[in-house]
């Protein structure tokens, strides 16, 4: 059977000899990942993966990692049986089909470099041509490999990361971070990357929902599953019972702007007609309706009765009647108060008519005007690109394989960045990144 090669590969240093190393991504995030979290103590991990012959040259693809558990309590350089029996442990519940390839360290100002202590514990536990050392300095950001060769540790020159679905990787390193940090703060860089461009190719995100303690594996993680639909048929009945609510409120708020607004109307008509209308039992809404044709009629009357109740000289006469033609002059007494009106073929009145009160001038906020029309909310836009700050070691075709899978996209970031050549970047430079 052909060897078959990963398509997405990214080379640290110079690959040349008989031996090839590849390191999934995964495996590299969990020993960063690792070591961020180590607290100042030692830690380390057991390399897992496959190794293939072909045509005289050795081929070591380390595709999984379990943490060694009280590695920094040991109190001999030869692990013992409880520290064996959980490797052995998380490697058979978390792991299929792959060996042993050797192990991971990283500890506090520890150089990438094999000191004496290394060479010992590499010895005890991971003898082999082939058993390999990875170590990682967190402070420096650095990492490589290194082998036994003649009970010597030699650093190899290079490297290879390639980047595949590694889904017993992934979550296996959610569930042992998770396992270390408090349910409320969990923070997993790798998976929140992945999410966030899964969700931008409107892809469905991967969600881990961790017990609050414990290490979960693959058996218990059916039941979690299960546990899930329990949670969101409760989140469910709440968000029911909430919508609820707010209907009802909102049917409360709008009957007391019913009532508000009959009784306005109903001040208006007493106003203007002089008064209270009585009107047969009805449903507030069906005497909303009734009233505000009337409204608009009471308006109306109100206008053309202010203007007959004055004359050319501001007097007041009474509605419907025509005003007796008097000289203005014998229209007030010596007081200045107005004289009784003699209608020919009439006598006068033993009492003089009662001045009418002049009708109010309809208030502001008893006549509707239109409202204005809402803005139309202006339609999301999407931004066309995303910064991304160039890092140490990175080049075109590992930040283009790292977001979006595929070296394809290479050719469109040079477009888009002004570049002519796929290595012409540098460290801290802003490039921009199609969505």
């Amino acid at each position: 059977m052909a060897l078959e090669m990963p398509k997405s590969v990214r080379q640290i240093g110079d690959c040349k000899g008989n031996r090839k190393i590849y390191i999934e991504d995964y495996v590299v995030s969990f020993a960063k990942q690792l070591a961020k979290r180590s607290e100042g103590k030692e830690i380390a991990g057991v390399l897992l993966g496959t190794n293939r012959s072909e045509q005289g040259v050795k081929y070591l693809f380390i595709s999984g990692m379990v943490a060694i558990r009280q590695f920094a309590e040991r109190t001999d350089q030869q692990f013992s049986q409880d520290i064996w029996g959980n490797i052995y442990t998380d490697i058979k519940e978390n792991f299929t089909g792959l060996e042993i390839l050797g192990w991971y360290y990283s500890g506090p100002g520890t150089p990438v470099s094999c000191n004496e202590t290394l060479r010992v514990i590499h010895g005890k536990n991971f003898s082999g041509a082939d058993k390999l050392l990875f170590i990682y300095d967190d402070a420096e950001k650095d990492e490589g490999f290194f082998r036994s060769t003649a009970g010597v540790m030699e650093r190899q020159k290079g490297f290879y990361i390639y980047y595949e679905k590694n889904e017993e990787m992934r979550d296996y390193m959610v569930g042992y971070i998770d396992s270390k940090t408090s349910f409320e703060h969990v923070e997993d860089t790798a998976l929140d990357i992945r999410n966030v461009l899964r969700a931008k190719k409107g892809l469905p995100i991967d969600s881990y929902i961790p017990e609050k303690t414990g290490f979960e594996s693959k058996r218990n993680r059916e039941s979690r599953e299960r546990s899930k639909e329990g949670r969101y048929s409760v989140g469910l009945g709440t968000v029911i019972v909430v919508f609820a609510v707010l209907l009802g409120f909102v049917a409360l708020q709008n009957q007391n702007a019913f009532r508000k607004a009959e009784e306005q109307i109903s001040n208006i008509k007493e106003t203007f007609q002089g008064e209270t209308v009585k009107e047969p039992d009805k449903t507030e809404v069906e005497r909303l309706q009734a009233n505000l044709p009337a409204t608009g009629a009471a308006v109306s009357v109100s206008s053309s009765a202010v203007s007959e109740q004055k004359d050319i000289q501001g007097e007041e006469k009474v509605p419907g009647q025509p005003m007796e033609q008097v000289d203005p002059a014998k229209r007030q007494d010596s007081d200045g108060e107005p004289k009784p009106v003699k209608t020919p073929g009439k006598k006068p009145e033993s009492q003089p008519t009662p001045e009418p009160k002049p009708a109010p001038k309809p208030s502001p906020e008893n006549i509707s005007t239109p409202k204005p029309e809402p803005k139309k909310a202006e339609a999301n836009t999407t931004p066309a690109f995303w910064n991304y700050i160039v890092r140490k070691g990175d080049t075109l075709s590992q930040i283009a394989q790292k977001y979006y899978r595929t070296v394809g996209y290479v050719e469109q970031i040079k477009k888009i960045n002004g570049l002519s050549d796929a290595d012409d970047i540098r460290i801290g430079q802003k490039l921009k990144m199609p969505n």
